[in-house]
């Protein structure tokens, strides 16, 4: 995968982590969950 399209996927996931957040009104639940998916990027 090209790194533009990871850009735009780490955009989306962004998006969602933000929105789970605000859901869930606890953002560090959303900075391990970043870390998961950067993880997942890293090895794909």
């Amino acid at each position: 995968m090209e790194v533009a399209k990871k850009r735009e996927v780490l955009k989306g996931e962004l998006k969602a982590i933000e929105g789970f957040e605000a859901l869930c009104g606890d953002p560090s639940v959303g900075s391990r969950i970043g870390v998961v998916i950067l993880n997942i990027i890293e090895m794909s």
